[in-house]
């Protein structure tokens, strides 16, 4: 198998059903070759993931911090990425794998402003 480096894109778009705003999509390819879209999470899909987690996990900060940067993937290989409960979260898990989520983990913390989200975040939760 060849061994291929990652290759990170930043592509601005205007998506209205994201933000009004102008905002930055990052497309990224990992090694197996699965081209990912990262996108900030809209409010409403902050507010969705504390129900989807429930208190309990969502008031975890660990596995909050582990679970953040996974909110950012828009679409893998051009299909879009949608969850409405944790099983299906756990199934994104598992199809990115430790190579994928590394890869998304690192392009999110590169790319997007993380500290604000997770004061956003925050101020959600109470």
């Amino acid at each position: 198998m060849q061994d291929r480096k990652p290759n990170v894109e930043i592509v601005e778009k205007n998506n209205l059903e994201i933000s009004q705003d102008k905002k930055k999509s990052i497309t990224i390819t990992d090694q197996l070759g699965r081209v990912i879209e990262l996108r900030k999470p809209s409010v409403l899909d902050q507010y969705r993931i504390v129900e989807i987690l429930g208190g309990e996990l969502s008031s975890n900060q660990v596995y909050m911090g582990m679970i953040i940067p996974l909110l950012f993937v828009y679409s893998i290989d051009g299909i879009t990425v949608v969850f409405s409960k944790k099983t299906e979260l756990e199934g994104l898990i598992k199809r990115l794998d430790e190579e994928g989520i590394n890869l998304v983990v690192k392009a999110v913390n590169e790319n997007f402003n993380i500290s604000n989200f997770e004061e956003e975040k925050e101020k959600i939760k109470k």
